[in-house]
């Protein structure tokens, strides 16, 4: 009978969990589709809880405010695009640095609302925690002392090079197509 009782509290958790899921989803969509039409500053919490159809509690149940929900909604994204990074990063001097680019395009190009939403309303704080976030990975992966000035620079120089040209790609609504994108980073990354 233990048992029983056991499996259907695990099943009793996997329903609240998926519940829990779904309403959190339904408010992260909701802040979106308003990102999509004004900045952050000017949507409302009431806004929020209208569009996903819950209550103002449900609302505060899963967020402080709705700085806490951009910020979660954020870090998801980029938690989303490191893991990537790590995943695919070069690990021996043969393996190439365009599988990463092509991994980390993919990822931008899955989630481009939310890129394009990130850059667009917080470009300075977004492009520079990318920015330094990417620089210390690399410089951890190489192994390189940031006493390495020459180095630092070469790194500094790459990450601000490729984020550049994804960040421009993006606010030209994404043209070209991003299998023509992936090619032209090719092109670039095999003259370097």
């Amino acid at each position: 009978m233990d048992k029983i009782i056991k499996i259907d509290q695990l099943e009793e958790n996997m329903a609240e969990d998926r519940r829990q899921r779904k309403t959190k989803k339904s408010i992260q969509e909701a802040l979106i589709q308003f990102l999509q039409k004004k900045p952050l500053n000017k949507i409302s919490v009431a806004e929020i809880v209208h569009e996903a159809d819950i209550s103002r509690s449900t609302f505060y149940l899963h967020y402080d405010d709705l700085y806490d929900l951009y910020d979660q909604l954020n870090n998801h994204f980029l938690d989303g695009l490191f893991e990537s990074f790590e995943t695919y990063y070069p690990t021996t001097q043969t393996e190439s640095y365009f599988e990463l680019a092509q991994r980390l395009i993919n990822y931008i190009d899955k989630n481009k609302t939310l890129f394009s939403i990130f850059i667009k309303e917080n470009t300075v704080s977004v492009v520079n925690r990318l920015f330094n976030i990417f620089v210390d990975k690399v410089m951890q992966f190489e192994k390189i002392n940031k006493d390495d000035l020459q180095r630092y620079y070469e790194i500094v120089w790459s990450v601000r090079g490729m984020m550049g040209i994804v960040i421009e790609w993006t606010q030209h609504d994404m043209k070209p197509d991003k299998d023509d994108f992936i090619e032209i980073v090719r092109s670039i990354l095999d003259k370097l």
